[in-house]
């Protein structure tokens, strides 16, 4: 059964209650959705490891420079499998430790499959480490945290170029330009060959799934 058609910020409207107060966002990038959630009406913090995209703090997952029960929200937005997997653990502990008792811990991730996935998987087949992400929740949501519900959602990404994809997958992670530069050309045909052509550009899909979590008492 396909999963249903779902904007990003729709399912967050829906999950993040009440819809207010301090949320981080954990590996914000840039922080798109932390400038979103401010125009909200949230006070807003966006933690990313690399300095270079100006979060408000640069600091790893593992090690929150956050008070004990400083926050109503913790986020990971497209970014716990992007934390090594052996601080996996410790990045949900502390996000535990971080968010207050009656706040949400709200992790969503990429299931490995759908066109985009499709189309990345000759630079970086994340199949594994999507895997050992959703693993290491099953654990959390056993010990520091425990699940209130998950959901799944098909959300569609839609792209200028393969040249943007690439430089979008760069800026995630420096360390990939080999990678890139290898399979840039089956990228370039795999674009052409999954992409929908839309008005803006060429759309993918991307099944997402998100695991809301609460701390334990």
């Amino acid at each position: 059964m396909p999963y249903p058609k779902r904007r990003h910020t729709e399912v967050l409207r829906e999950v993040v209650q009440p819809f207010g107060g301090t949320i981080a966002d954990i590996g914000c990038g840039r922080g798109a959705l932390v400038g979103w959630f401010e125009k909200h009406g949230f006070h807003a913090l966006g933690i990313d490891p690399q300095a270079v995209l100006h979060p408000t703090l640069a600091a790893c997952a593992e090690r929150l420079p956050l008070a004990d029960s400083s926050l109503d929200h913790v986020l990971f937005f497209n970014s716990l499998h992007h934390v090594p997997v052996d601080a996996m653990a410790g990045a949900l502990a502390e996000a535990a430790r971080v968010v207050r008792h009656d706040g949400r811990v709200i992790v969503v991730e990429p299931l490995a499959e759908g066109r985009h996935f499709e189309m990345m998987q000759p630079v970086d087949d994340e199949t594994e480490i999507r895997a050992a992400a959703r693993a290491a929740i099953a654990v959390a949501a056993g010990g520091c945290l425990r699940q209130q519900a998950e959901l799944f959602y098909d959300t569609t990404l839609v792209q200028q170029s393969p040249e943007e994809v690439l430089a979008e997958f760069l800026e995630v992670d420096p360390g990939r330009a080999g990678l890139i530069e290898r399979a840039r050309a089956e990228v370039v045909r795999r674009f052409g060959e999954l992409g929908e052509p839309v008005d803006k550009g060429v759309a993918f899909n991307q099944p997402m799934r998100l695991n809301l979590l609460l701390p334990r008492p």
